[in-house]
């Protein structure tokens, strides 16, 4: 604060002031003073020990709101708190040990009055990255993803034999430094990228991997919090409680700094299969769920290679919710929103080197088991253009995504017969059952999907559930998840609980228009009808909601009185009324769906804008000599009977020389084709 003052009274011992310009510039510093006062007040750093004396205090103790939890024990729960937290846990009789009173005591302590240089600062990997990438193009490049605060760079390093292309290939995803002050987690993501570039073109099994997987290395992605030491970012934010899965209002809002908000947008651009997420508790594999103790729908897989993580350095390996309950995590929000298999991995924090080697094995084995289960690309059936589609295997529910550019799929899977089921906005639900996958090699399964008339919800972007139960026995009376509001109606829903709510894309090219009439329905079912208030937004985070309507049960809305006329997310929050504790809590959301919009004109069959003699053309090349599809497809059954076929030339040609009816519109003509 003294620097600042200077910065002020330097010039102005060099004029001459009038009162008014004291008076003016007094009233400057003393705002500069309190502002400087109150930002170092609420960004106290406090690391705490709590000790607990039974299950109970415990449970009580990690429910209390905008508590920072590090760790736990089985009679202790470390947290980072404030001294206005400090003051409120004491007041509420908790047995609280402060172990370091800021963030530089910490760091000195356990590192000495050198701690920032025995690790990769900011600097440092940035100038490592740009060194590795001028040293491999060949299988390196380097982009900004995103930037801090602080307007530092998050860095993603992409190893791949083509790099600069967008291929059929597995996506694996290694993310280091959510927390500051935990520099381990920059230097693990480092070595693998040294080790990646260093030994390819003379280790068989970096090149298997380099030339068979499309790896992304991101070592830092809260560099402010790494530059001061912190755990948090530069808005004293924790960001691994930042994200949209079950976030609990921990943070200013879902994904509310630009560091998650990064990460967010860049895996929308990918599919990854398995992440891991690199922090220091010391010597944990943390997998999935992290907010309920419940067995997430790719148990069985994650499980395995979880342990088989473990077993290359005897790490704990645990369901994250029975170490600790956290709200709004990677982890969480990777797998319940994008179907990546995302771990935590802990490490200590110090000795570089025994660390790198208890882990690097374990992640090479990781990337090994990316491409196992079964892959493909999706594909439409007209015209072979790669389609952006939702996947699910049967057996376990939860959705994974294609890559949008490339149209490949990845589905991790242990060896076994499944049914999967693809699906993407304006195309039919396409089913495949018996699709046996053996061993370690992928099986491999392409699928072009037909068009449709009815469009669903794409992606979940956020959800909270209240659920009133206490830890460690918490939602044990909701056993759904988000994603079962996507796609069609099928039954199979999510219970949003007393009050909860979950917002949803509707797809970039895909949003709710006003058409004539009602233009969504929103599916309701569960064992009974319930309540629910419904919003549109067209900003996915940071932005207000508006109000739509009411509705109960199965409702469908009209937006024709609304300010915009097209809507691409929505927000569903339950009306809070109803019991918390009974089974299903809430409304019971089964998916939401809306009319597709015509984007062509009746009888175009090859889609140029225009209906005249080449469609007649076209239309018969691709009946009697095997042209290409009409686009799309059903556009083709111009007189609406159902079948594509020689009557529908025909009719075609009728109606542009001899003034016969005129094509019937799609929307007009609901049939299978």
């Amino acid at each position: 604060m003294m620097e600042l003052v200077r910065l002020f009274i330097i010039p102005v011992r060099k004029i001459a002031m009038s009162l008014k310009s004291i008076l003016i510039f007094s009233l400057v510093l003393s705002s500069v003073i309190l502002w400087q006062t109150s930002k170092a007040m609420a960004f106290e750093e406090i690391y705490a020990r709590v000790w607990v004396s039974s299950i109970q205090e415990k449970g009580n103790l990690l429910k209390e709101k905008g508590l920072d939890v590090d760790a736990t024990g089985p009679n202790w729960v470390d947290v980072v708190i404030n001294s206005e937290q400090l003051d409120d846990l004491l007041a509420k009789g908790y047995n609280v040990e402060v172990v370091f009173w800021t963030p530089q005591e910490r760091n000195i302590a356990l590192f000495g009055t050198d701690w920032d240089r025995q690790f990769h600062s900011y600097s440092d990997m940035v100038a490592e990255m740009e060194q590795a990438a001028l040293n491999h193009p060949d299988i390196l490049i380097l982009d900004t993803l995103g930037y801090s605060v602080l307007g530092r760079m998050i860095l993603g390093a992409k190893v791949s034999d083509n790099p600069v292309l967008e291929e059929d290939e597995p996506e694996f995803r290694i993310i280091g430094c959510h927390h500051g002050n935990e520099f381990m987690s920059v230097e693990i993501p480092l070595l693998m990228l040294e080790y990646l570039t260093d030994n390819y073109g003379s280790n068989p099994q970096v090149m298997h991997l380099v030339n068979d997987l499309e790896i992304w290395i991101i070592p830092m992605m809260n560099p402010d919090g790494r530059t001061a030491g912190s755990r948090y970012n530069a808005n004293w934010v924790d960001l691994n409680r930042d994200y949209g899965y079950m976030w609990n209002f921990i943070t200013p809002d879902i994904f509310s700094q630009p560091e998650t908000k990064t990460i967010r947008e860049h895996a929308m651009k990918n599919n990854f299969s398995i992440s891991l997420s690199f922090h220091t508790s010391g010597d944990i594999v943390n997998h999935v769920w992290n907010y309920k103790d419940f067995p997430v729908a790719d148990s069985a897989f994650i499980v395995n290679i979880s342990e088989e993580y473990g077993s290359y350095n005897n790490y704990w390996v645990v369901e994250g919710y029975e170490w600790y309950q956290t709200y709004g995590d990677c982890n969480d929000w990777s797998y319940g929103s994008r179907g990546d298999i995302d771990a935590t991995i802990e490490t200590d924090n110090y000795d570089i080197p025994d660390v790198w080697n208890l882990n690097r094995d374990a992640i090479l084995a990781m990337m090994e088991r990316t491409d196992q289960g079964v892959r493909g690309i999706v594909t439409d059936a007209a015209n072979g253009e790669p389609l952006k589609a939702m996947i699910r295997c049967m057996e376990l529910g939860q959705p994974i995504f294609t890559d949008p550019i490339v149209g490949d799929y990845q589905k991790n899977l242990l060896s076994g017969t499944y049914t999967l089921k693809f699906s993407a906005n304006g195309y039919q639900d396409t089913t495949i059952s018996e699709v046996k996958v053996n061993g370690g090699f992928p099986t491999i399964l392409n699928v072009a999907l037909k068009p449709a008339l009815e469009l669903f919800a794409t992606h979940i972007i956020s959800c909270y559930f209240y659920d009133p139960y206490y830890w460690p026995y918490q939602y044990q009376n909701n056993p759904t998840n988000a994603s079962a509001v996507l796609g069609f109606p099928d039954g199979i829903f999510v219970s949003l609980g007393k009050g909860g709510h979950i917002e949803v894309d509707m797809g970039e090219s895909t949003p709710i228009v006003d058409i004539d009439g009602e233009d969504f329905t929103v599916h309701e079912v569960g064992p009974t009808s319930d309540g629910y208030y419904v919003y549109w937004s067209n900003l996915p985070y940071g932005g207000s909601w508006y109000y739509i309507g009411d509705g109960y049960g199965t409702t469908s809305f009209d937006i024709s009185s609304l300010s915009t006329d097209t809507i691409r997310y929505l927000k569903i929050t339950d009306d809070n009324d109803g019991s918390a504790t009974e089974w299903y809590p809430g409304c019971d959301i089964d998916a939401i769906t809306h009319p597709k919009v015509s984007e062509f004109i009746p009888g175009d069959v090859n889609a140029d804008l225009k209906v005249d003699l080449g469609d007649v053309i076209y239309l018969a090349n691709y009946l009697l000599k095997g042209g290409a599809f009409p686009d799309p497809l059903e556009a083709g059954d111009v007189n609406c009977d159902c079948e594509i076929d020689l009557g529908d030339v025909i009719y075609l040609a009728n109606y542009l020389l001899k003034s016969g009816p005129p094509p019937v519109p799609i929307e007009e003509c609901p049939c299978e084709y």
